[in-house]
């Protein structure tokens, strides 16, 4: 009796092994910030019946095969929970619509800790981003779309493809997972993705399926699919939005038709080399959003700071060089304060964190005060974090001071350029702003306590030197009123109004051969007037660098600091 009961068990659990699903966050990032794309898709597949899915870190482990690199990275996290502590606020005695008064010099020791941090960063990005072939050092990573999606397993990426195997080898078993998803957000991510891909049906399991989504899926998936590199290990592409897709391959496949699995694409049975595209799009409204899981993720090395998304789309969508302007459904929704309040109430009660960050595009000034409203009512006493745009609610000082008192801690902003021509060519919603409002609004976020962070675009296609210098010079004037400035060459993308209309922006040739420019993997081109791409790059990692380090200031250039 006995015997057949355990046949028919051995069956139902192989029968269960068949639809477990593996999620990877592949190498490297080096930002100490959770993703928010895996914890989602597995809340979903929980909330849809399916349990069994399991997440592996990967980006953590790999860097733990770096000794060397892991040892800086625990200084690192140390640094910066020290630098937090001593960090000059710049500010003080803030008077309504002033740019503020900057306080006194740091004092030595204070200089050098900061110094140090800084320097731990740069160690860590030049570790990670370069490896010594023979004697030179070359770029670790391919820097073109084309070379990260038909790469092979020559020298220069033996070691990787090594680091790979040992991770994954004893947690990948034969027949254990009937699909493993790999998602993309970074650049740097896409070429890991393609070795995991090749590492596991190469050598661990060749019939296991494999699908890679993500932002750089759904950014570059036309260019990808045209490619012969990734067609015996990538099963499937999945575009935008990812939760649906994912239920039905698990549920379904491979009985049903695969055409009718949204944003999906997949190789057709008995066809040539191809990827088809599925005719049926899938988008998850905000009022569906769940409470995320983050299981597989150590929360305590990724700084407690939770990611959080109450938005699909930016509310503005209108900047030139943005691609929400070229897509098709790039229609704007946001959750409500209400819900969005649960789904921190939730996290808090579960992961104990009082630390969140909202990863929206920007948040509308009037949603964060219904929601800073509400968090104060209930007491929560977190911090959050979240991107804006610089709006006339700003310049109101008690406003501002609102939204600190419900536990806003720093603000992300991008500014790109003071250049009132540039950014009305830019299309910025603050394009109206003058400098003298824009100091005001600066000022009442400083003054409220709370960080500001700034962004830069340099070489913004028509822009000259000159135009480039009045940015930085008011950066270096008004550095009492921002905390850090993160600063990058202007890249070409997809889809963006400036891509669509070159000749309106004083572009005469895009480079349309292969997508090789900068870490954001754009176009090159070239220009009739203005800085020409090498100019904008030598002035950003040049001239604007210098100038900022000089000045003291907290610029971070794209390049020495990726992610």
């Amino acid at each position: 009796m006995l015997a057949p009961l355990k046949i028919m068990l051995y069956y139902l659990d192989m029968e269960d092994k068949k639809k477990r699903c593996l999620l990877t966050w592949p190498p490297f990032i080096t930002a100490h910030n959770l993703p928010l794309g895996i914890p989602s898709l597995v809340s979903y597949l929980k909330n849809n019946g399916i349990d069994n899915t399991e997440v592996i870190d990967l980006n953590t482990a790999y860097l733990r095969k770096i000794r060397f690199f892991w040892f800086l990275y625990l200084l690192n996290k140390r640094y910066h929970n020290l630098v937090g502590k001593i960090k000059n606020k710049n500010t003080k005695d803030i008077k309504r619509g002033s740019p503020g008064t900057i306080k006194k010099d740091n004092p030595f020791w204070k200089k050098k800790i900061l110094y140090f941090y800084s320097y731990l960063n740069r160690k860590i990005n030049a570790l990670l981003n370069y490896r010594k072939v023979g004697n030179r050092k070359k770029r670790s990573i391919p820097w073109s779309l084309e070379s990260i999606v038909k790469f092979d397993f020559g020298d220069r990426y033996i070691n990787e493809s090594k680091k790979i195997y040992q991770i994954l080898n004893p947690l990948i078993k034969k027949d254990a997972f009937s699909l493993i998803g790999i998602s993309c957000i970074y650049p740097q991510q896409l070429f890991y993705a393609f070795i995991i891909a090749k590492v596991i049906k190469m050598r661990i399991d060749k019939d296991v399926q494999i699908v890679l989504g993500g932002t750089q899926i759904t950014k570059h998936i036309d260019h990808i699919i045209n490619s012969e590199g990734p067609y015996d290990f990538v099963d499937f592409f999945i575009t935008d939005d990812g939760e649906e897709p994912l239920i039905k391959l698990l549920k379904e496949f491979p009985e049903k038709d695969l055409s009718d699995i949204p944003n999906l694409y997949f190789k057709p049975r008995g066809e040539a080399e191809s990827y088809k595209k599925s005719k049926v799009t899938f988008r998850l409204a905000p009022k569906d959003f769940l409470t995320p899981d983050f299981r597989g993720f150590d929360l305590d090395i990724h700084r407690n700071q939770i990611p959080l998304l109450a938005s699909k789309g930016c509310f503005w969508a209108k900047c030139n060089f943005c691609t929400y302007a070229g897509m098709q459904d790039c229609t704007y929704s946001i959750s409500s304060a209400e819900k969005t309040l649960g789904i921190i109430k939730e996290l808090k009660k579960v992961y104990g964190v009082s630390n969140y960050r909202f990863v929206d595009d920007a948040l509308p000034p009037r949603f964060m005060e219904r929601l800073a409203h509400a968090l104060s009512k209930d007491r929560l006493n977190i911090k959050w974090a979240s991107s804006i745009i610089l709006s006339k609610e700003f310049a109101d000082q008690d406003f501002c001071k609102t939204l600190k008192s419900s536990g806003l801690s720093q603000v992300s902003i991008g500014l790109e350029s003071i250049s009132p021509r540039i950014l009305i060519l830019m299309n910025k919603c603050h394009k109206n702003l003058s400098e003298s409002e824009i100091k005001v609004i600066l000022a009442n976020l400083k003054g409220a306590g709370i960080d500001v962070g700034l962004h830069i675009i340099f070489g913004f296609p028509t822009e000259t030197v000159d135009e480039a210098r009045k940015t930085v010079n008011f950066l270096i004037e008004n550095k009492a009123l921002y905390d850090t400035c993160m600063f990058q060459p202007f890249c070409l993308e997809d889809d963006t109004p400036v891509f669509n209309n070159p000749e309106k922006f004083a572009i005469t040739k895009i480079h349309m051969g292969d997508k090789d420019s900068g870490e954001r993997l754009g176009y090159r081109y070239e220009v009739a007037r203005g800085m020409n791409q090498e100019e904008a790059k030598k002035f950003t990692y040049g001239e604007a660098a210098y100038a900022f380090k000089k000045a003291r200031v907290s610029a971070i250039s794209s390049e020495a600091n990726l992610y």
